[in-house]
C-alpha cells in the first residue's frame, strides 16, 4: 500500500541480492585460429613500388599509408649514408664537405616541400593513377621517394 519508511523501525527488512558469481574464464582458443602474423615491412622500390602492399587487399590504404612512411625513411637514410659517405672523401676540403652537408640540408627541405605540393595539388591530373585522392596522394608521394633515393644513391653515394 505505501513504500515502506526506512527510517521505520517497524518497516520489513529488505535484504540485498547476493553478489553475482564470478563467470568462468573463456577456455583456451585452439591454435589452429591464431592470426596470421603481420606482413614484413617492406620498403617500397622500383621492383616493389607499393612495398608489401596489395591492391586487392582490404586494407590497400592504410598499408600504402605505412609504405609511404617507409619511404620516406628511406630518404632520410639515403642523405644520412651521403651525409656520412663525405668524411671519407679522398682530397676533399673539411669546408667544402661542411658546405656540402649544408646544401644537402637544405636541398632536402626544399625537396620535401617541392614533393608534399606537388603530391597534394597534382595527382587529379596525373594520368595512370587511379582510386581515391589520399590513394593517388600516397602513390605519388611514394614514386618520388622512390627517385629522390635513387638519385642521391647514384649522384652522391659511393657509386657517385
Amino acid at each position: 500500500m505505501f513504500a515502506p519508511v526506512y527510517s521505520d523501525p517497524n518497516a520489513p527488512a529488505h535484504k540485498l541480492a547476493p553478489p553475482p558469481k564470478p563467470l568462468a574464464p573463456p577456455p583456451p582458443k585452439p591454435a589452429a585460429e591464431k592470426p596470421p602474423p603481420p606482413a614484413a615491412a617492406v620498403a617500397p622500390s622500383r621492383v616493389r613500388p607499393y612495398g608489401a602492399c596489395a591492391p586487392e587487399a582490404r586494407d590497400f590504404v592504410a598499408c600504402l599509408g605505412d609504405a609511404a612512411g617507409l619511404a620516406d625513411g628511406e630518404v632520410e637514410q639515403a642523405e644520412r649514408a651521403v651525409l656520412a659517405g663525405l668524411g671519407g672523401r679522398p682530397g676533399l676540403n673539411p669546408v667544402v664537405a661542411d658546405g656540402a652537408a649544408r646544401g644537402l640540408h637544405a636541398a632536402g627541405e626544399a625537396w620535401r616541400m617541392l614533393r608534399d605540393r606537388e603530391c597534394a595539388d597534382l595527382p587529379l591530373i596525373e594520368a595512370g593513377l587511379s582510386g581515391s585522392l589520399y590513394e593517388r596522394r600516397l602513390m605519388c608521394r611514394i614514386r618520388r621517394d622512390i627517385e629522390r633515393v635513387e638519385f642521391l644513391r647514384r649522384t652522391y653515394g659511393a657509386e657517385g
